[in-house]
Order: structure tokens, then C-alpha cells, then sequence
């Protein structure tokens, strides 16, 4: 369920196709705190599972960002 204007996971992933995927054990609140110095970073991050392992997806509308953000805290890339 989601609130009324709340952007939908499907909504965060189209605009923004480029993601630094990370183990959902991995993740903290440094890592979105991080993010937040990127211009193109989604608002917040998506959660999937894939094979049996919880994965945190933080997105990026630019490749730029996001290959940045991966050298800096780790995790891989993915996207278009």
C-alpha cells in the first residue's frame, strides 16, 4: 500500500534506470546519507528480492552518479 503522491518502486525505476545494488545486510543509513550528495539520486532507495537474497537498489537518473557513488561506497551497477 502506498500513500496518495508516494512515487511507487515501478515509478523510481523508470526515471531512474541506473541502480548501485547492494545485499540488504550491507546496507546502513551512511549509504543513503551518501547518496544525497548526487545530483540525480532517487528520493529513496527500492528494495527487490532476487534469488532468495534481499537486495537495496539505490538509483541514479545519470550513469555518471552512480558509477561515482559505487566507487565511493561499494555495491555493483546496473542499469540500461
Amino acid at each position: 500500500m502506498r500513500r496518495k503522491g508516494e512515487l511507487s518502486p515501478g515509478m523510481i525505476l523508470r526515471a531512474h534506470p541506473w541502480r548501485v545494488v547492494f545485499p540488504e545486510a550491507e546496507v546502513n543509513h551512511d549509504h543513503m546519507r551518501g547518496a544525497g550528495f548526487y545530483r540525480s539520486r532517487a528520493l529513496r532507495s527500492v528494495t527487490r528480492l532476487r534469488q532468495g537474497v534481499r537486495e537495496v537498489l539505490i538509483c541514479f537518473a545519470d550513469r555518471a552518479d552512480a558509477v561515482a557513488f559505487q566507487r565511493h561506497a561499494g555495491g555493483f551497477v546496473e542499469g540500461e
